[in-house]
């Protein structure tokens, strides 16, 4: 598989995991903001800005790790401090996902599910440019 078909499988995975993530956050519907209760306190959130909100995040961790596979091409030296590097964040996100996971069960709402494959999303993109930068000769 050539490097600009890799490049396309993982911004179709990533537009999906933003499809999934606005429309379980958002319940689907276009019309509303997002509330979220943090104690006492009611934050709204519009649709759109979350949305680039999401967007931004997806788009910052793509571009992170598309350029340390960049700069492990050029360097070979710096290669096995960046698949350390992504390897513990993949690790690290794929473990506050099973924490999240316990903690979502509890609830009932739509929205409470829309962090998850976000969450998902980071960490398998860490862990599989882990291994991509780890086949680089």
């Amino acid at each position: 598989m050539t490097e600009k078909q890799i490049e396309i499988r993982w911004l179709i995975f990533l537009l999906a995991i933003l499809i999934i993530s606005f429309g379980l956050l958002t319940r689907f519907a276009g019309d509303r903001s997002l509330d979220i209760q943090m104690y006492d306190t009611y934050y709204l959130i519009d649709h759109f800005h979350l949305f680039l909100f999401l967007l931004g995040a997806l788009s910052a961790v793509y571009l992170l790790t598309y350029g340390l596979k960049i700069l492990a091409k050029t360097y070979n030296t710096l290669k096995i401090f960046i698949m350390t590097f992504l390897g513990l964040l993949g690790i690290g996100l794929a473990g506050h996902l099973a924490v999240s996971l316990r903690k979502v069960i509890r609830t009932e709402h739509a929205e409470s599910y829309g962090i998850l494959p976000l969450i998902f999303g980071f960490a398998m993109l860490f862990l599989i440019r882990t291994k991509e930068i780890g086949n680089i000769k």
